[in-house]
């Protein structure tokens, strides 16, 4: 089992892309390079072939997989940034289309470069717009039972996240 399928990352994939009685046009995804998420989505009729996929992925040595996965999942229609998500510049890559779905799976914590990416792009999203987001409240690495994550340290000072 791969670090990206276990029991706790698979139930919340599974809730973010259950079907809720609409396929979408415009979707946006953080996946790993196996793109189970992407996967599950189209399994569940959330996106098909059809739709345009905005693929975010900041590590380079990823993308090779996360193509090959696409193009053997027939899904054709899709632009790939490499690089974190604040640094993606929504507008310039819609254009005058609407991301009607995103499932921000940020294995991460919350930063204050994601919140203010998701607030200077609102205008990109549509009024009907569902959009999951899974953080980890812990930080990552090897020395995570010793060292505080931002956010932790931040709530302790009163202040906010940058």
């Amino acid at each position: 089992m791969s670090k990206w399928n276990r029991k706790n990352k698979d139930c919340a994939r599974s809730m973010a892309v259950e079907y809720q009685g609409k396929t979408h046009n415009t979707a946006l995804f953080l996946p790993s390079s196996t793109g189970l998420d992407i996967k599950e989505a189209f399994e569940n009729n959330i996106i098909n072939k059809k739709t345009s996929l905005v693929i975010v992925e900041k590590e380079k040595k990823c993308i090779g997989s996360i193509i090959r996965f696409l193009n053997r999942m027939k899904l054709n229609n899709y632009y790939i940034h490499n690089g974190k998500i604040d640094k993606l510049k929504l507008n310039e890559v819609l254009g005058t289309r609407k991301l009607d779905y995103m499932f921000g799976d940020f294995c991460g914590n919350m930063t204050a470069d994601i919140a203010n990416w998701l607030y200077k792009y609102q205008d990109c999203f549509s009024n009907q717009m569902r959009i999951p987001m899974t953080y980890a409240i812990h930080p990552r690495g090897p020395k995570t039972t010793t060292r505080k994550c931002p956010f932790v340290k931040a709530v302790d000072k009163g202040s906010d996240v940058s």
